[in-house]
C-alpha cells in the first residue's frame, strides 16, 4: 500500500483518466509507468554518472604515446637547432 496525499491522489487519478480513458485498471497502469519512466530516469542519471567517473579517471591517467616532450623550452629550441643544422 502506498500513501499519498489527497492533492497528489486527486492529481494522479486526472491524469490517469486522460491517458487512459478512464478504462479499468487505468490507475494501476499509470502509476507502473510513471514508476518505470524513474526508475530508468535514476538508472540513466546512475550511468551518466559512472561514465563521468570513468572519463575523469582516464584522463588523470593519461594516455602513454611514447612521447616524453620537452622539459623546458629550451631544450626545444636546441632541437629544432640540430634538425635544422642538420639538412
Amino acid at each position: 500500500m502506498i500513501s499519498v496525499d489527497d492533492e497528489k491522489e486527486k492529481e494522479i487519478r486526472k491524469y490517469a483518466q486522460e491517458v487512459y480513458g478512464g478504462k479499468k485498471g487505468s490507475l494501476s497502469e499509470f502509476i507502473s509507468q510513471a514508476v518505470t519512466n524513474y526508475i530508468l530516469s535514476i538508472k540513466k542519471e546512475y550511468e551518466r554518472k559512472a561514465a563521468h567517473k570513468r572519463l575523469i579517471e582516464r584522463m588523470k591517467k593519461g594516455l602513454d604515446i611514447g612521447y616524453t616532450g620537452y622539459k623546458t623550452r629550451s631544450e626545444l629550441y636546441e632541437h629544432r637547432l640540430k634538425d635544422s643544422a642538420g639538412q
